[in-house]
C-alpha cells in the first residue's frame, strides 16, 4: 500500500509543478519544470525501491516454517524447518 501512496502523491505533485511551470514562464518556470522532473525521477525511484522490499518481504515470509514462523532450510527442492522438522516439498 505504501508504494501505491507514494505513487499517487508523487504523481500528483509531478502534474502541479508541470501546470504551475506552464503558467509561469521565464527562468521561474524552467525552475519549476525542472523541480518537476526532480520529483518524477525521485518518485520512480523510491516507489521501485520500496517495491522491491515489498516483494523480498513476501518471498522471506514464503520460506518461513508455517508452525513456528522460523527460516526453513533449502536442501534442493525441500525445505525442512530445524526446529519443528516440518518438510515441504518445493515446486
Amino acid at each position: 500500500m505504501g508504494t501505491l501512496h507514494i505513487a499517487i502523491g508523487g504523481g500528483s505533485a509531478f502534474l502541479v509543478l508541470l501546470a504551475v511551470s506552464r503558467a509561469v514562464g521565464g527562468s521561474i518556470g524552467a525552475v519549476v519544470l525542472f523541480l518537476a522532473l526532480v520529483v518524477a525521477t525521485l518518485t520512480v525511484g523510491v516507489g521501485a525501491a520500496i517495491g522491491i522490499t515489498n516483494w523480498q518481504d513476501r518471498r522471506a515470509a514464503e520460506l518461513a516454517c508455517s508452525s513456528c514462523h522460523r527460516e526453513m532450510t533449502q536442501l534442493g527442492d525441500y525445505r525442512v524447518c530445524a526446529n519443528c522438522d516440518q518438510i515441504v516439498v518445493g515446486s
